[in-house]
Parts: C-alpha cells; sequence; structure tokens
C-alpha cells in the first residue's frame, strides 16, 4: 500500500514539471500595500539579484516579498529619481538599474551606493540625451547603452566619455533606422542590436553605423508583420522572437514565421503582442492585448488565460503589458490597469479536502466534531448535522441519512468495534451503526438506559477489547464491561481533582501499559487499572512544569512511549519519573498554541492540528513545519480530539469548514535555494530623526547620536513570503542564531563602540533553510570621551592634578608647623629672659638642654622633608605611593612618643588596603591593649613602618602568595619581635641580597639598633623576623605617662 502511494507520488511529482494545462495553473493577485500601485505598472524587471522592480506612474519599487523599498522623485534632493511615472527599466553588467521615465528622461540608479544620476534632454547640450520619453534601455558587449525615445530616435551612450550619440530616421537614406519612435530594444548573444520601432524592424552595423532593415511586405509571407515593434526577445535556442502590433514572428536569421490569433483552440488569444519571457521548460510566454499566452515551442499549440470575473484565481486583466520568470519559476503578469499577477506553485503537499457543499458527494455540514476508521478503508465522520463516509480508494463521499432529533444529528463522538460496528455518540444520546445493514439501534447492556447514556450528551469513546469507555460532557466517566453486562460510572472524590469541570471529558486514551488517560475541561487524569489508582495533572500558575492548561483536547502515545498533551494553550511532553511536562507553544515555531489533536507519522514525526492550520514536529530536532490555507488546506480552523490515523488510512484532521486527509509520504519540500539579502537599514538618533540606506552595502557606521539601528532583510523565494522564516546573529552581542519565524526584521540599541558581524540566513516558502548567508560589518564610532586615549589623558591629568594638591596641602602642614614651632621659640625665649634673674642656675642648663633637643629636632625634621618629598618618577606606579608616604610622614612627626599599640594598628590599616582585591588573604595576631604600655620614639615608629611596609609590597608583588601573617610579641618586657610570613614562591636569599629591598630594610633596622632576620626557601615561602629593643628610661616614661 505504501510502496504504491510512494509510486504514484513520484509519477505525479514528474508529470507536473511537463504538463501545463489551464486548470493547473491558478493567478494570485499582489495586494495594494505601502503606497504601490500595482494597477497602475507600466514595466516590470528582474533583476541579476533576484528582486522584483515595478516601474509605476507613482514612482520605481523592488519588491522583496514581504515588503517594497519605493523610491520616489524629492523635488529638494537633486540625487533622487527625476520623475515618478516609469515606463522602462533596464539592468546592466555592472548591476546599475536604468529606468526610462514619461517626461523626465533617463535615471542610472547605483544600488551600491543608492544615488540616482539623471539624463535629462536639453536644448542646449548636443552631447546630451535628446528626448525625455524613454521607451527601452539596453547594453551592448562593449559596455555602450542604448536608449529607445519617442521623438529622438536612438540614442548611444559611453559612460567612459559621458556623452550621448544620435541615430535618427532619414527619409533620404534608406539605411537610416526605421522610425525615430523607438519602442524595444535587444543586445542579442551574437552582439548584435536589434532596434523596434513603430515602423520596422533594425539592425544595426556597428562597422559603418548604419541599419539594416526589416519592413512588411505584403507580398512576400516571409517578411516581418506589420505594425509597430513592442517587443524583441531572444530564447535560449537564439531564436529571435518579434511581437509586433498584428502578430507573433520567430526569425531564423533568414525568414519571418509569423503565429496569428485564429478561430478555434491552438492558436494566439490576440495578434497584438506586447511582451514576450521564457521559461525554463523552454515554454514562450506572451502577453497579448487580450490575454496571456503559453507558447510549446516544441508543438506549436498556445493555452490561453483570461480574466474570469466569478473566478479569483485567474488573471485580473487580459491587456498583459508585461511578463516575466523570477528565479525560482514563477510567472509574473503585470496587466493594464487591473494589477500584478503571479502563478501559484503546484503545492508540494497533497491534501485532500472533505468540503460541505449544496449537492450530493460532500459533507452533511460543514463542521466536522467526530472521526473513526471503519472497516474496508473507509473514514467514518460525524459532523453537526449527520454522519458520513468517505471511501479511501474510489473517492466516494456520501452522508447515513439519520430520522431523528437535531441533537441525535449532531455526532460527536465515533469508534469502530472489532465486529465493524460504529459506536456513535451524539448531542442526544449513544447509538450503535451497523454499516453492513445500515441501522441504527440503542445497545442492550445493563445500566445504559439508567444511567441516561441514551439521552446524554456523548463526546469521546475508546474501545478496549470487550471494554468500551464512555466519556461524556457533563456526566463523567463510564466503563462498560460487554462480557459481564455491567456499567460502572468512575467518581473523582478524593482524587485531589476539579471535580465539576473534570465531568466534562473530551478525550480517551490507552497507553502501551493499559493505562487510561483522561483528558477533560479540569485537568489530566490517569487510571492505572491495575491497582484501580488515579493520578491527577492540573495546571500550577505557580509552577512551569505543570500541565500548561487545565483544558485538554488531545491525548498520544508515539512509537518511543513518549506521551503527548494538547492543551488549549500549548503542546506538553510528559516526563516519566518527575510527572512534570515539557511545553511548546507559539514562540517556539506552532503556528498557534491551541493544539486540537496530535498525530504520529512513519517516520516518528509528529501532526498536529491547531486552531491556525497544521504543524509537522520533528522531536528530534524540535522544529516545527507549518501548513494552512496557502499549502492548500481548505481551512486553518480544527476542532479538539478530531483527529486519527489508522492501520489503512491517510491522516485525517476535523475543523469547522470539513475535513482533510493527507499521506505524509506524499509530500515534497521545495529545492529552490532563495539568496538572502540585507535590503535595508534605518539608523535613528536620539532625536527620533530616521536615516533610510536602501543600498546594498556590506558595512554601515553608526555614530555616538544614533541609538538605534533596524536592519530588514529578504529571502527572495516568492512563492509565498509569509512563509519565509529566518534566523539572524550579530557577533560580539548573540552567543548562537536567533529564530525570528517570518519576521524580516531586527532592531538593536545602544551598541557600544566597536565593530560587528551582522549574519542572517533564510528559508524557502517550504521552510528549508537556504545555504546563502548574508552579512553586514556594523562599525560603531565612539564619542570622543569612548575614545582610549582621551581617557588615558584625563587619567594622566587627574594624577598630576591629585599629586600637586596633596603635594601642596602637605607643604602648607608643613610650613605651619614650623611657625608654630617658631612662635613656641619666642614664648620659650621670653619665658627665660623673666625667669632668668629667678632661675639663672637651673634654667641654664634646662636651656642648654632644650637647645640641643631643638637643635636635633629640626636636624631630624629637615632630614624627614627630604624624604617626604622625592621625586616622582612614574605617576602612574607611585602616586598611590605618595599619599601613603605623606601621610606616614604626617603619622611619624606626630607625637614624639607613641606606643607600639598605635604602630601596629597603623601596619594593620596598610595591610587591609594593599591587599584588598588581591586574592591574598591577611592576618595579623598579638595585637591588644598590652602593647598601649610599650612607647616608641620617632625614630623607632618611622623605621619599623618603613621595614614592614616594604616588606608587604614586596610579598603582595612577587611572592605570589595566597596568605599572608604579621605577628607581633615582646619579651622580657622590652624585647620586641615582629614576624612577617607568606606562602608564596621564596627565594634564595644567597643569590638575592639587593633586590626586594632587603638592603633597604636591614638599613632602616641598624639605624634603631635593630636585626632583620630573612629566611625565604623557594616554594615554601618566606619569613622576615625584626627583633629590637624599648630602653628602659624610655619604657619608664611609658608607665608613668600610661
Amino acid at each position: 500500500m505504501i510502496k504504491n502511494k510512494l509510486l504514484f507520488a513520484l509519477i505525479l511529482a514528474f508529470l507536473t514539471k511537463i504538463i501545463y494545462s489551464q486548470t493547473d495553473i491558478r493567478f494570485e493577485h499582489l495586494s495594494l500595500q505601502d503606497g504601490i500601485a500595482h494597477n497602475l505598472t507600466n514595466c516590470m524587471m528582474k533583476d541579476s539579484k533576484g528582486f522584483l522592480w515595478f516601474g509605476t506612474i507613482y514612482g520605481l519599487a523592488r519588491y522583496e516579498g514581504s515588503g517594497y523599498t519605493v523610491f520616489k522623485n524629492n523635488p529638494d534632493d537633486q540625487n533622487s529619481i527625476s520623475f515618478d511615472d516609469i515606463v522602462s527599466l533596464f539592468e546592466d553588467k555592472s548591476g546599475n538599474i536604468w529606468i526610462g521615465t514619461r517626461g523626465s528622461g533617463l535615471n542610472k540608479y547605483n544600488p551600491y551606493k543608492g544615488e540616482f544620476t539623471r539624463f535629462i534632454y536639453r536644448k542646449d547640450n548636443p552631447n546630451g540625451i535628446n528626448d525625455n520619453i524613454i521607451w527601452a534601455v539596453c547594453e551592448d558587449k562593449e559596455g555602450n547603452i542604448w536608449i529607445g525615445t519617442e521623438r529622438g530616435g536612438l540614442n548611444q551612450y559611453n559612460p567612459e566619455t559621458e556623452k550621448f550619440k544620435h541615430y535618427k530616421h532619414n527619409e533620404s537614406e534608406p539605411n537610416s533606422i526605421t522610425s525615430n519612435t523607438i519602442f524595444s530594444l535587444l543586445c542579442d548573444s551574437k552582439g548584435d542590436l536589434w532596434v523596434g520601432s513603430k515602423s520596422g524592424l533594425s539592425r544595426f552595423n556597428y562597422d559603418n553605423n548604419s541599419f539594416e532593415n526589416f519592413i512588411n511586405n505584403p507580398e512576400d509571407r516571409f517578411t516581418i508583420s506589420r505594425g509597430a515593434i513592442k517587443v524583441i526577445y531572444e530564447d535560449n535556442e537564439k531564436k529571435l522572437w518579434v511581437g509586433t502590433t498584428s502578430a507573433l514572428n520567430k526569425f531564423d536569421g533568414n525568414i519571418f514565421t509569423k503565429y496569428y490569433s485564429e478561430s478555434g483552440s491552438n492558436s494566439l488569444s490576440h495578434n497584438s503582442i506586447l511582451s514576450i519571457t521564457e521559461d525554463s521548460f523552454g515554454n514562450l510566454w506572451i502577453g497579448t492585448a487580450y490575454g496571456l499566452n503559453h507558447f510549446n515551442k516544441k508543438t506549436n499549440q498556445f493555452i490561453n488565460f483570461f480574466h474570469n470575473p466569478n473566478d479569483p484565481a485567474t488573471l485580473s486583466g487580459n491587456v498583459i503589458q508585461n511578463v516575466l520568470v523570477d528565479n525560482s519559476g514563477l510567472i509574473w503578469v503585470n496587466s493594464y490597469k487591473s494589477g500584478i499577477n503571479k502563478t501559484v506553485k503546484t503545492p508540494h503537499q497533497n491534501f485532500i479536502n472533505l468540503l460541505s457543499y449544496e449537492s450530493s458527494g460532500s459533507l452533511s455540514n460543514s463542521n466536522v466534531i467526530s472521526l473513526s476508521e471503519g472497516k474496508n478503508n473507509i473514514v467514518w465522520i460525524g459532523t453537526l448535522n449527520g454522519l458520513n463516509y468517505y471511501n479511501q480508494e474510489t473517492g466516494e463521499l456520501a452522508s447515513v441519512y439519520i430520522e431523528d432529533t437535531p441533537e441525535k444529528k449532531s455526532i460527536s463522538a465515533l469508534a469502530t468495534d472489532y465486529d465493524g460496528n460504529i459506536w456513535v455518540g451524539s448531542y442526544g444520546g449513544l447509538k450503535i451503526f451497523n454499516p453492513f445493514g445500515r441501522r441504527f439501534y440503542e445497545p442492550d447492556f445493563n445500566g445504559l438506559k439508567e444511567a441516561g447514556l441514551f439521552s446524554t450528551h456523548i463526546t469521546a469513546f475508546l474501545i478496549d477489547s470487550l471494554t468500551v469507555w464512555i466519556g461524556t460532557y457533563d456526566n463523567g466517566l463510564y466503563r462498560l464491561d460487554r462480557k459481564n453486562n455491567s456499567l460502572l460510572k468512575f467518581s473523582y472524590e478524593g482524587k485531589n481533582f476539579n471535580n465539576s469541570q473534570a465531568d466534562y471529558i473530551v478525550t480517551l486514551h490507552k497507553d502501551k501499559l493499559g493505562k487510561i488517560w483522561i483528558g477533560s475541561y479540569g485537568g489530566l487524569m490517569m487510571y492505572d487499572q491495575k491497582d484501580n489508582s488515579f493520578e491527577t495533572f492540573t495546571n500550577d500558575l505557580n509552577d512551569g512544569t505543570s500541565l500548561s492548561s487545565n483544558y485538554v483536547f488531545s491525548i498520544f502515545e508515539d512509537s518511543r512511549k513518549e506521551v503527548w498533551i494538547g492543551a488549549a494553550n500549548g503542546l506538553n511532553k510528559f516526563i516519566y519519573g518527575s510527572s512534570t511536562f515539557e511545553h511548546y507553544f507559539e514562540k517556539d515555531g506552532l503556528p498557534n498554541s491551541v493544539i486540537c489533536s496530535i498525530i504520529e507519522d512513519f517516520n516518528g514525526e509528529l501532526w498536529i492540528s491547531t486552531n491556525k492550520g497544521i504543524s509537522r514536529f520533528n522531536t528530534d530536532q524540535s522544529s516545527f513545519t507549518n501548513y494552512d490555507i496557502s499549502n492548500g488546506l481548505g481551512g486553518n480552523l480544527f476542532n479538539p480530539a478530531v483527529g486519527l490515523s489508522g492501520f489503512y488510512t491517510n491522516i485525517v484532521f476535523g475543523g469547522s469548514w470539513g475535513c482533510v486527509i493527507f499521506y505524509p509520504g506524499e509530500f515534497r519540500f521545495s529545492d529552490y535555494n532563495p539568496p538572502v539579502y540585507i535590503s535595508s537599514i534605518k539608523k535613528i538618533n536620539g532625536d527620533g530623526e530616521t536615516s533610510l540606506i536602501t543600498s546594498f552595502t556590506d558595512e554601515v557606521e553608526i555614530s555616538n547620536s544614533e541609538k538605534i539601528i533596524n536592519i530588514n532583510f529578504a529571502s527572495l523565494d516568492f512563492s509565498n513570503p509569509s512563509k519565509n522564516k529566518y534566523v539572524y546573529m550579530l557577533e560580539g552581542i548573540d552567543n548562537d542564531w536567533i529564530n525570528t519565524d517570518s519576521k524580516n526584521s531586527v532592531t538593536y540599541t545602544n551598541l557600544d563602540p566597536g565593530e560587528y558581524l551582522f549574519k542572517v540566513r533564510g528559508t524557502n516558502s517550504d521552510g528549508v533553510f537556504s545555504n546563502h548567508v548574508a552579512q553586514l560589518k556594523i562599525i560603531v564610532i565612539p564619542a570622543l570621551w569612548q575614545i582610549w586615549w582621551f581617557q588615558l589623558i584625563c587619567l594622566i591629568l587627574l594624577i598630576i592634578g591629585t599629586f600637586y594638591i596633596v603635594r601642596s596641602k602637605v607643604r602648607a602642614k608643613i610650613n605651619h608647623a614650623f611657625e608654630i614651632q617658631k612662635i613656641r621659640e619666642e614664648e620659650a625665649a621670653n619665658i627665660r629672659r623673666q625667669t632668668e634673674l629667678d632661675f639663672q642656675e637651673e634654667l641654664e642648663y634646662r636651656l642648654t638642654k632644650i637647645s640641643l633637643l631643638i637643635d636635633k629636632i629640626r636636624k631630624k625634621l629637615h632630614d624627614s622633608l627630604i624624604e617626604v618629598d622625592p621625586v616622582i618618577k612614574k605617576i602612574s606606579e607611585h602616586s598611590n605611593n605618595i599619599y601613603e608616604d605623606t601621610r606616614d610622614f604626617i603619622w611619624a612627626i606626630g607625637p614624639g612618643k607613641d606606643s607600639l599599640y598605635t604602630l601596629v594598628n597603623r601596619l594593620k590599616d596598610f595591610g587591609d588596603e594593599l591587599f584588598k582585591n588581591k586574592n591574598i588573604k591577611f592576618t595579623i595576631k598579638g595585637i591588644d591593649n598590652s602593647l598601649k604600655k610599650f612607647p616608641l620614639t620617632v625614630d623607632r615608629k618611622r623605621y619599623i613602618t618603613l621595614i614592614f611596609k616594604e616588606a608587604m609590597n614586596n610579598a603582595m608583588k612577587y611572592s605570589e602568595c595566597k596568605n599572608i601573617t604579621l605577628e607581633i610579641s615582646v619579651r622580657n618586657e622590652n624585647n620586641v619581635e615582629i614576624f612577617l610570613f607568606d606562602d608564596g614562591k621564596g627565594f634564595d636569599t644567597e643569590k638575592i641580597y639587593d633586590g626586594n629591598g632587603l638592603k633597604k630594610m636591614k638599613k632602616c633596622a641598624e639605624k634603631i639598633n635593630s636585626i632583620i632576620d630573612v629566611d625565604s626557601r623557594p616554594n615554601i615561602g618566606t619569613k622576615i623576623l625584626f627583633k629590637g629593643v624599648i630602653p628602659y628610661d624610655f619604657l619608664d616614661y611609658g608607665k608613668n605617662v600610661a
């Protein structure tokens, strides 16, 4: 069976490639949008990239599938198009678009720069174009542009000299052009230039700048037909086709063969030929003044296409001005004052839609609410008004007569038992239909009548051997045991379930373990027949892994024993073990989040009906392919729990419009690989002003003031643009491809300065990704304050300023201290003079001592000033040292005597600040209030501080340690020991003496009659020990002041 269907599908696919007929081809009409006047289109063109261009009386439009880019004249912009009434289009080898207008000359559009260049006739310019109505443009092999005008004859434009040369008709010269009104031009594959005028055909002779003219001769049937020549076309066999206002002509180089409109079939629809093109099969499409023609050159047969006002799938009009074939093979037709048409591709999907008509051979009602597979390849279809059957082998569709009330004609549930009988549930109760005897009857089982099942709304059946499970609309679930002739109604009391809504049964399913799954408006239940237990599942707004909705419409177990739940809001995959659910919604690729039915095909893919078409779900890749009316479906709105797929049947889904039957094996995907382009870029600054870039560029710059950038892109498959999907990535921002579905734009705001690479991929209309990737380099220019060298200059200036401010403040404090000292000295001198007589001898002794102390202090202060005011060698490295040294200096020259407690606290503060944010743990031990009784002189305080600051700085810079410990102890009342330990890499003390400040530390210790002992071992760490003595006289002084 499957092999036969696959063979049929292959034969059908082959035939559709070689056969055209009137019934095969349908037309779609482009809707009016973005101000494009399709009904007033004069010309069409396909460029080398695959974009379509429409020339209208209201401007030029580039069609991108999902929208247009429109170019119009702007009187204030000389770089805009010169006029909006466009009558001719041509693309040269460089990709420039040449645009002829009706009254304002010729334009060249550079799509890479987004600029128009105007060529307008002026009487004072003999080297310029000589007419402003341009009917035709082409390019020869040398790159010259040839222009056909209304009154100015033929113009030749040389891009190198930027000058025009003119060729006009001259009655006295037989080798001049036939007329000054030129309607068509062609530069053929041989390099010949062909010119079609209102009087005949000419071939240009490059050697002598003359013309060979072909004029109708009524006496010679092999000459060209009479009338104006509106189109010249060369086919893939290098044959020349010429369309005049009286016939179609084929020129083989010697004679003209003419084709006319004749009575009967297989001829042209009209003799006035307006346009010609060729499709990929070598057939010609010919637009005439009355109808479109498909011409098979092998059989010399024509098929005509006309407008039918009663059929929207026909042409919108009969005057066919232009015909072209796009890169995917679609035929585009421009009908004069009637709009643009395109052929509808034969769907790659074979959907059989069963609909309701006011005639036999159709459904009894369009709203299909139940389905079942019967014997002999029959599908039974229940509707709101009657029962129907469809024979999948013969295609017969018929209804079953039901003589009953309307409620009993609304067939809401169907099931086929093993005898072939159809269990029929309606709004009005339960019956059984015998398809062989064609009769309905009420089954004679105990309890059915008493339970009211012959009048209750039946919603679902599940037939399991001799057991029939019956779901009702508002009366819960029943189990009928046909073997024991008994009926059981299930109760949910104590099941932690929403009882009132749980009685509204929607669907029933038995899994491979024999468990019964029940879907209702109150959630989901799983009934285990072995232990008579229920497990319930409902939606919990606070639990993202719970059932997505309490309205359960479908339950399905796939071939991998995965259970899938279709709900009113999302597709749910049941996770065994945790009894949780994995969810899929519209944002994940579904066409709609209302999941009506779920079916699996032979490839293991799920088919899902929704409220917006059908989706094909690849569970391995978690990807969805969606189908709707545009793919051939009869409708998009499907009904809950109306789907089936059995041994004989294809997949069937029912909806409010009818039902669809299809075989997944016959589905094909388009192999068209469309290019993807970035079609436009919009930049918006902080004031809301917009800058639009419509040119094809691979790089764009964004200034600091432009806060927003919007990028539009297009996949050039025009067969069904709404089905084209995209993924994009901005390298530097996005870590992976981002799915946009059919949205063809993305916006970024406030990008940091730098360079980014934007990439986008697209699919064709069947959702197959193209291998083309469009790229755009985005350069965000930083503001002045964001540039690194500006920031560096500001930092240097800040450091220098801070240094001079700190230094000036320190100098001011020192000067103030000297002034105070000077005042004190003056006061001391006054006191000495006043007390000299009474205490001369004692004062003399004291003054001598004070003088010595003053000299000693002055000397020490002078030495300290030299240390406090070092030369700053490196601003960035020593700015913090200036601050700390200044603090140490001020602290050191404080009170003449201070305690060991204050010194240790000072070292603690320094260590905490130094090792902060360095991943080094700093610990201090031995600090307590007992240290306050040990005073220190200024020099001891200063040199001990210098020693351990140097030691800690070295440990931080060079040791690569994780832990540092500072420990202090006092032995024998006046022996001070201070230890500094680190667990770093250590060093060889024999090899390193001058380094790491070791020499400086020892020199400081010697100045206060102390010693430094350094013990360092590679890969173990370093220990520095300071040993010093507090003199007893100074110690006694500390005790007295304490």
